[in-house]
């Protein structure tokens, strides 16, 4: 039995850590419902930025629209551009024009109390009429095109004020430009919209950044310069100032946030139509403050029910703990005996385990050996159908082409006497209708009218074309049987001494269309005649170059090397494609080991190489690095 002591200080023990650790969880469960709703509220907080920025976006929108669709006006006024089209035609004098368009324009610009000023130019883009504020001649934005847009300019620094300048082209007769109107607009009311902070803090501000000469300029000030900035020229941003960046990528057509400092989050976007850009920027401390007040209050209340949990708990569990000290001291008699009878049943069981471990192992390895030499034996069994099949082919095809090209060089003899046979009617026929009567010259002329109608010059000259290219054909085909017959071996015994380079170019032919998209460039070296299988150094060849031409796709270079020394023979095939990782070279000659996504590849291609290079009593060697190539070298002995 234990000491009533020990007794107290487990029961002691049990009261602590389960209080403990509920409060652990709750102070986790808390921290960690904080945090959520800390993420998620600050994400709501710059989206309501970025949601304030498309409203204010709306409103320049809106100004912009306007100013386009007043200067667009102005321009469609029929009697006026007929009057500047007269004008351009040297009908009236510039007095003349300037009399009869000032008080339209002026009317124009009674419309509307944001133009200060518009200037009319002529087709040569010279000042015709002009009222109101003088738009100096270096601010003109002439549009490119006739295609009825509107192009901005600004702002301009006037007398201390700041404008905008529009420029549209008039549009006359036949499409064609009849001059440009340049309108001035009183930029005002936008400035004092930019200028309205409501919702944006103590240091919060919009920001409407216009294209200028190498930078941006701004039409209106910053907030923190508001007081000490006086207009005397186009205010041009700072370069490193912290909307500067969000300013660029909005005249970039791009939108987002930006966060440029620990202090402050700007939300920026582009205005397309007049290719200008908006910003607004709010201190994190003004656009987070409700955030952590609702956070504030969150810890607060769960510090105080984590409080009243702490004695609510202590209260519950004193009276359990009495009755789970009695049922500990039961348990802990049984666990004694469990636990040796388990000890036993385990150390059988570790010993079975290691048995069943072991035996696992061999059979993994012999599964392995096994499918490897099963894919080996059906690639071989397949190249030798291969083999089989290019000679039926061979067998099939020679001999029915040796009739075709045959027959084709006999017709084209026997068409050309048949030619020369008519030739001769034809003069005879021209002979005997110049000296005869009427009649045969009658008759020559019906002759040559059918001759003409049945294209008979055209058939002469097609027919000898078409056997040349029928013989052509038939030599293609004769061509594709011997470079199968070259691939494959058929006409050679198993082992021979053979020509390395020559089955080189043989499996090249044949991979003519998977190398379609390669250059190949071949630097042969003279090889004796090596004693081989060339059949199955062909299929080596084969299986790399696939290789190679996959690694460089779409495009890329091949390069083909091949020398000898006094006992072997080298051959070198490097590419300039992906490359091999370092940790994959050591194991490409394992069967089923492929870098290649699944099922572009069986992992079998340079497994099959390099147990039939091993036969030749060879060796292979790979050298790749990613992004630079790779190149792998076979060396076979001569003798």
């Amino acid at each position: 039995m234990e000491s009533p002591n020990f007794s107290s200080q487990l029961r002691r023990s049990i009261l602590v850590h389960s209080t403990m650790g509920i409060l652990t969880i709750g102070l986790t469960v808390s921290i960690v419902s904080i945090a959520f709703f800390y993420f998620n509220l600050r994400s709501e907080l710059i989206d309501k930025l970025a949601y304030s920025l498309r409203i204010k976006s709306m409103t320049v929108d809106e100004f912009s629209n306007r100013a386009q669709d007043i200067t667009l006006q102005i321009t469609s006024r029929t009697k006026i551009r007929e009057k500047l089209e007269e004008f351009n035609r040297g009908e009236i004098r510039r007095e003349q024009l300037a009399s009869f368009s000032a008080p339209l324009l002026a009317d124009a610009m009674r419309q509307s109390s944001e133009i200060a000023g518009i200037s009319r130019l002529d087709a040569k883009g010279e000042l015709a009429v002009s009222i109101g504020i003088p738009i100096p001649p270096a601010v003109w934005p002439i549009p490119e095109t006739t295609s009825g847009k509107v192009r901005f300019r600004g702002p301009l620094i006037l007398e201390g004020n700041s404008y905008l300048v529009l420029g549209a082209a008039i549009i006359g007769q036949e499409n064609r430009r009849a001059g440009t109107d340049i309108v001035l607009f009183n930029t005002e009311k936008l400035q004092e919209f930019l200028k309205d902070y409501t919702g944006l803090g103590k240091r919060g501000e919009t920001i409407l950044g216009l294209p200028g000469n190498g930078g941006i300029n701004l039409l209106v000030p910053l907030r923190a310069e508001m007081k000490r900035r006086h207009l005397a020229a186009p205010i041009v941003l700072s370069p490193t100032a912290p909307v500067a960046e969000a300013l660029r990528s909005g005249l970039a057509n791009k939108s987002g946030t930006l966060i440029p400092d620990s202090t402050s989050i700007i939300a920026y976007g582009p205005l397309p139509r007049p290719g200008w850009a908006l910003a607004v920027r709010m201190d994190k401390d003004d656009l987070y403050a409700p955030m952590y007040h609702e956070i504030l209050m969150m810890v607060a209340i769960i510090l105080l029910l984590l409080l009243i949990g702490y004695y609510g708990m202590i209260v519950v569990l004193r009276p359990l703990t009495k009755a789970i000290l009695i049922k500990a001291e039961d348990l802990e008699k049984q666990i004694k005996e469990k636990t040796a009878q388990l000890e036993v049943s385990t150390a059988a069981l570790l010993d079975e385990k290691d048995q069943l471990i072991k035996s696992h192992a061999e059979l993994g390895k012999t599964y392995a050996d096994l499918k490897a030499a099963q894919s080996r034996i059906l690639q071989q069994e397949k190249m030798a159908s291969i083999g089989q099949l290019a000679a039926g082919v061979a067998h099939e095809i020679n001999n029915p082409m040796g009739f075709i090209i045959s027959n084709l060089n006999t017709l084209a003899k026997y068409m050309g006497r048949i030619f020369e046979v008519m030739k001769a009617q034809d003069v005879a026929l021209e002979g005997l209708a110049a000296n005869g009567s009427e009649e045969l010259t009658e008759v020559s002329k019906r002759v040559n009218e059918k001759k003409r109608q049945a294209k008979m010059d055209y058939i002469t000259e097609d027919t000898a074309a078409l056997i040349r290219e029928s013989l052509e054909g038939a030599e293609r085909v004769k061509k594709i049987v011997q470079d199968l017959k070259e691939f494959s071996h058929i006409d050679a015994a198993k082992w021979g001494d053979q020509d390395i380079n020559a089955g080189l170019d043989s499996t090249l032919r044949m991979l003519t269309n998977v190398l379609n998209q390669a250059v190949v460039i071949k630097k042969y070296g003279d090889l004796p005649l090596i004693r081989c299988n060339i059949g199955q150094l062909n299929q080596v060849f084969m299986n790399i170059l696939t290789n190679a031409a996959q690694s460089i796709a779409p495009q890329g270079e091949i390069i083909i090397e091949t020398w000898s020394d006094h006992n072997s023979a080298f051959i070198s095939i490097a590419d300039d494609g992906c490359g091999i990782r370092q940790e994959d070279l050591n194991r490409i000659f394992e069967p089923f080991f492929t870098t290649k996504e699944v099922g572009q590849g069986t992992g079998l291609g340079l497994s099959i190489a390099y147990d039939i290079v091993k036969k030749h009593n060879g060796t292979m060697q790979v050298c790749s690095e990613v992004g630079h190539g790779t190149t792998l070298t076979i060396k076979i002995p001569v003798v």
